[in-house]
C-alpha cells in the first residue's frame, strides 16, 4: 500500500495542501544543467538596477552619442554645414506638414470611403517621413544648446586661467 505522506506539503497561512514540486532526474536535468552553464537560459538571480544617478548619465551619454552620430552620418563640420543642414531639414518639415494638413482637410470633406483610404494611407507615409526629420531638428537643436554651454564653461575657464597667471606674475 502507497501513502501520500511526501507529496504535500502544507501552506502555513491556511493549511490547504499544496502539490510538492518534482525533482526532475535523469538526462533532462543534465540537459538544464548545461543550459544554465552555457547561459542559454537566463541566471536565477535577475540584475540589480543601476541608482538613477547613474541612469540619467547612460541617457545623457546615450543623446551625445545620437548628436555625434548624426553630425559623423551627415558629414557636417563647419557652423555653415551645420547650419544650412538644419534649415533644409525644417523646410523639409514645414513642406510635409502642409502637406498633410492638407490632406487630412480633404480627408474630412470626401465621402467616399475608398478616397479616404488612399488619403489616410497617403497621410500615414508622410507621417513615416516626418519621424526620423523631427528627430534630427531636435538633436540639432540640442548640438546648439549643448555647444552654447560649452562655450560658455570654456570661456569661464579662460578667464579663471588668466586670473591665476596674473597673480602668479604678481607673486614673482
Amino acid at each position: 500500500v502507497r501513502t501520500l505522506e511526501g507529496r504535500y506539503k502544507y501552506n502555513s497561512r491556511n493549511n490547504k495542501k499544496l502539490k510538492a514540486k518534482r525533482k526532475i532526474t535523469g538526462i533532462r536535468a543534465l540537459y538544464f544543467h548545461y543550459c544554465y552553464l552555457l547561459k542559454v537560459f537566463p541566471v536565477k538571480n535577475p540584475k540589480q538596477r543601476l541608482s538613477a544617478e547613474i541612469r540619467a548619465d547612460i541617457r545623457k551619454m546615450d543623446k551625445i552619442s545620437e548628436e555625434a552620430r548624426l553630425l559623423v552620418s551627415n558629414d557636417l563640420k563647419t557652423n555653415e554645414q551645420f547650419f544650412s543642414f538644419k534649415e533644409e531639414k525644417e523646410k523639409r518639415l514645414k513642406e510635409l506638414t502642409d502637406k498633410r494638413y492638407e490632406l487630412w482637410y480633404k480627408h474630412k470633406k470626401t465621402n467616399s470611403v475608398e478616397e479616404k483610404e488612399i488619403l489616410s494611407s497617403q497621410i500615414d507615409e508622410i507621417n513615416k517621413e516626418l519621424n526620423p526629420i523631427r528627430k534630427e531638428v531636435v538633436l540639432c537643436d540640442d548640438i546648439l544648446t549643448r555647444s552654447k554651454e560649452i562655450e560658455e564653461k570654456l570661456s569661464q575657464e579662460e578667464k579663471e586661467q588668466g586670473k591665476e597667471v596674473k597673480n602668479n606674475e604678481c607673486i614673482r
